[in-house]
C-alpha cells in the first residue's frame, strides 16, 4: 500500500515538473517574442524620434535665415565667407548644432545647383572639424532633398543613405524670402548611423539583459523541482 502512494506521489511529481517545464518552455517563447518585438518597436520610435528632432530643427534654422531673407539672398551670389552675414549666420549655425548635438550631427543650408547636384552653402561645422564643408562644396541629390526642392515642402527621409558623409538621415526645411516669397534653397539637418546605433545598442543590451534574466529565473524554478 505504502510502495503504491509513493509511486502515486512520483507520478504527480513527475507529470507536475512537466507541466512546470512546459509553462517554463512557453514563457520563454513568449519573453524572447516580445523582446523582439520590442526591440523591433523601439528601433523604428527612436528612428522616427531622431527625424522629428532634425526636421524640427531645420524648421528653427530656416525660419532664423529667412528672418535676413536679403543678406541670405546676397550671400548665395557672392559666397564671401569674409562678410559680417556669414559669420554671423555660421557662429549662430554652430550654436544651434551644439545644443542640439546629441540628436542631430549635421545642419547646413544648400541650394540646387542641377537636377542631380546641390551645393552646401552655409554649415554648423567648426572650420577645424573633418566634417567641415566650406560654400560651394558640391553633392548629389537624395530622394529627401530632391522631393524638398520639387515640391518645396518640409521633408524627411525614410532609410539611411550613404554619403561620402558617412550614412544619413536627413530632414529638410525650405528658406523661403519673408517679403517676395522666393525659394531661396534648403536647412538640411542629419542624424548620422553612427548616433542612431549608440542608442539602439543600449535598448539592444537592456533586451537582451532582460530575456536573459527572464530565463534564469525560470530554469532555476524548473531546479528547483
Amino acid at each position: 500500500m505504502n510502495s503504491s502512494r509513493l509511486l502515486s506521489d512520483d507520478i504527480r511529481k513527475k507529470h507536475t515538473k512537466r507541466q512546470i517545464i512546459m509553462i517554463t518552455s512557453l514563457f520563454c517563447i513568449i519573453k524572447l517574442i516580445t523582446g523582439l518585438i520590442s526591440y523591433n518597436l523601439a528601433s523604428n520610435i527612436l528612428k522616427e524620434q531622431l527625424v522629428f528632432k532634425c526636421k524640427s530643427v531645420a524648421l528653427t534654422v530656416a525660419s532664423v535665415i529667412a528672418s535676413d531673407s536679403n543678406g541670405y539672398k546676397d550671400f548665395l551670389q557672392t559666397l564671401d565667407m569674409e562678410s559680417d552675414y556669414y559669420n554671423r549666420t555660421k557662429e549662430l549655425m554652430m550654436n544651434i548644432k551644439s545644443a542640439n548635438a546629441d540628436q542631430v550631427m549635421y545642419i547646413y543650408t544648400e541650394a540646387r545647383v542641377d537636377n542631380d547636384l546641390m551645393m552646401y552653402v552655409i554649415g554648423g561645422e567648426d572650420p577645424s572639424s573633418p566634417a567641415y564643408t566650406a560654400p560651394g562644396v558640391q553633392d548629389t541629390l537624395v530622394a529627401a532633398n530632391r522631393e524638398a526642392y520639387d515640391r518645396q515642402i518640409p521633408t524627411s527621409g525614410i532609410h539611411f543613405e550613404d554619403t561620402e558623409y558617412g550614412t544619413r538621415l536627413s530632414a529638410y526645411a525650405p528658406i523661403v524670402h519673408k517679403d517676395t516669397g522666393e525659394f531661396l534653397g534648403l536647412v538640411g539637418a542629419d542624424i548620422t548611423k553612427i548616433q542612431y546605433n549608440k542608442v539602439m545598442n543600449i535598448i539592444l543590451f537592456e533586451t537582451i539583459a532582460g530575456i536573459l534574466i527572464g530565463f534564469i529565473f525560470f530554469g532555476l524554478i524548473v531546479f528547483l523541482f
